[in-house]
């Protein structure tokens, strides 16, 4: 696994946006109404695909689309109750494509399951990796040394879960000083080295 070295940085920066950058081509995904974006993930594949994942609020269910040019938007049910208004609402999600393979993790808010999948075939896999009430809402998916692992805020601590060959999970914490691990965001370095952001509630620092 790519080692994570940890170093706080106040970030505050903004910038207005362009004129010219406001004028895009816009998809609408499903009905055109408020309550489909929630929770969103985006990847772009070599095809110039979008591979999306979001929450429907009217229902709970993640969804999981491919808007496609050429051949029209495909969608497909991952979990049909992953969201709660008013129990437990799903506002994060991540979604990154390994080898070509849609890979998720979320937060199952009704079960408090923290769940990492991808998709086989025409079929969602789904696997528990935690349990918690605030586990998993915030998760960044990578692979390293050719396992699959992901981040994910537990409680007040930033942890890592490594699938191993047998199908089981192993957690260990990466950084458990304040209250870390919101908003957690990660890229891989060329070198291999895994580089991840997130946010101490405690101090309202960036963490790097």
């Amino acid at each position: 696994m790519g080692r994570l070295g940890v170093l706080v940085v106040l970030v505050g920066l903004w910038a207005p946006c362009p004129a010219e950058a406001q004028v895009l081509e816009k998809t609408c995904v499903g009905p055109e109404r408020s309550d489909r974006g929630r929770a969103l993930a985006l990847e772009v594949d070599a095809q110039s695909r979008a591979h999306v994942v979001h929450v429907n609020d009217n229902g709970g269910g993640l969804y999981y689309t491919v808007v496609d040019a050429i051949d029209g938007d495909q969608n497909m049910v991952i979990d049909r109750r992953a969201s709660v208004l008013g129990a437990g609402v799903l506002t994060h999600t991540d979604l990154r494509l390994f080898d070509g393979i849609p890979h998720i993790c979320y937060r199952d808010a009704p079960s408090d399951n923290f769940r990492v999948g991808w998709l086989d075939g025409e079929e969602w896999i789904l696997e528990d990796v935690d349990q918690g009430a605030d586990y998993g809402d915030s998760c960044a998916l990578f692979y390293a040394d050719g396992e699959l692992s992901v981040l994910y805020r537990r409680t007040n601590r930033l942890s890592v879960a490594t699938r191993a060959p047998d199908g089981q999970w192993q957690i260990a914490d990466i950084d458990n000083i304040g209250s870390v691990g919101h908003g957690v965001h990660l890229t891989e370095l060329r070198n291999g080295y895994i580089v991840a952001a997130h946010r101490d509630d405690s101090t309202g620092n960036l963490r790097v």
